[in-house]
């Protein structure tokens, strides 16, 4: 299993850490839709014309498609006994959790219980990004990635 910023508690439960935007161009959030200034600002780590064009690739399509009554729905039925560390056994696969140390929404301080449960689970918090881990730190993302890849293949 391979996460990327996980809800790990429901939101009226969350350890969240404190909101923080690392850079902030007031130019280019003047000049976007206001629509799409909101969803930008209130996720955002880096609200410049960098973090704006990964948003716009990478978020902005799935955030306009998906089905709120839905989301609302889920997160009704999601309470700390459904998570799966409370209905299964702990798992010994290679496992990788990546989080923003900048990230405001998840609750990064919860995802801390997870390699109590996954113990061959990588965990990097990354500082200089948001809840946009991938977006915010590429490169580091992508070393992480890789390597479990290549765990997970080896234990085929």
């Amino acid at each position: 299993m391979s996460l990327f910023a996980p809800v790990v508690q429901p939101h009226r439960q969350r350890a969240q850490a404190p909101r923080q935007v690392l850079a902030r161009d007031d130019a280019l959030l003047a000049s976007l839709d206001p629509a799409d200034h909101a969803v930008f600002t209130g996720i955002a780590a880096w609200q410049n014309p960098q973090g704006w064009a990964a948003f716009w690739d990478h978020v902005l399509p799935g955030f306009r498609a998906h089905h709120r009554a839905d989301a609302q729905e889920l997160a009704k039925a999601f309470t700390p006994s459904t998570t799966p560390e409370t209905r299964f056994a702990t798992h010994e696969g290679p496992h990788l959790l990546v989080t923003g140390r900048q990230d405001h929404m998840v609750g990064r301080r919860d995802q801390l219980a997870l390699p109590e449960h996954y113990p061959n689970m990588t965990y990097a918090a990354l500082h200089g990004a948001g809840h946009n881990v991938h977006l915010d730190r590429p490169g580091p993302v992508g070393a992480l990635f890789g390597t479990w890849l290549d765990e997970v293949a080896g234990r085929r």
